[in-house]
């Protein structure tokens, strides 16, 4: 899903944790923002969660259907998107916070579909496009399945869902692990000078 957000505190949002709800919901309404997903279903389960100033369409993040230069920050989580449109959205000292699988990113699921699993390649910035803010950051850790049966979703919502031996992915199913591995490779980008003068 993609996330486009205006707001002069938008970055500000994650030092504030550890505030009462009520500071929390003081610092939200100044958060005006869209999530983006082709996704019915997952558009719908964001709208009940999320903040009410934050709206959600069903749309592709390759024709993103917001104005131009009118978010200071957009967030890019595991979701295809053209960085030509990232740019059109984003003011020109805007921020992009890009989170993409590190190499081990579900690889006990990999391991299992594919005879010779390999690890996710890293991303490389389009300096056409945008200028990295500082070094990446990566989340690796392990978690606890609370029942099998999130396998088989979690395979419906990734390209395992297409691709792998389906029979290797039946038994999968009905031999789950007990822990996976989520591996997060995160990139703070802002647009390059280059894009910012051509808009």
């Amino acid at each position: 899903m993609l996330h486009a957000l205006t707001t002069q505190n938008a970055l500000q949002q994650q030092h504030h944790n550890h505030h009462h709800n009520h500071h929390q919901n003081h610092h939200h309404q100044n958060i005006h923002g869209y999530g983006v997903d082709i996704s019915k279903e997952g558009i719908k389960l964001a709208a009940r969660q999320y903040h009410p100033n934050i709206h959600f369409a069903v749309a592709s993040n390759f024709k993103l259907p917001l104005l131009a230069k009118q978010f200071d920050l957009v967030i890019q989580v595991l979701a295809p998107a053209d960085n030509k449109e990232i740019t059109r959205v984003l003011k020109p000292k805007g921020t992009l916070i890009k989170v993409t699988p590190g190499p081990n990113h579900l690889q006990e699921l990999r391991n299992a579909i594919y005879k010779e699993g390999r690890q996710h390649s890293k991303k490389t910035i389009d300096a056409d496009f945008f200028t990295a803010i500082g070094a990446d950051q990566r989340i690796c850790t392990p978690i606890a399945l609370e029942t099998p049966a999130i396998i088989e979703d979690l395979i419906s919502m990734t390209p395992y869902q297409w691709h792998g031996n389906t029979d290797a992915k039946s038994q999968l199913i009905h031999s789950a692990p007990t822990t996976l591995t989520v591996d997060f490779i995160l990139q703070q980008l802002t647009p390059a000078p280059s894009e910012t003068s051509d808009q």
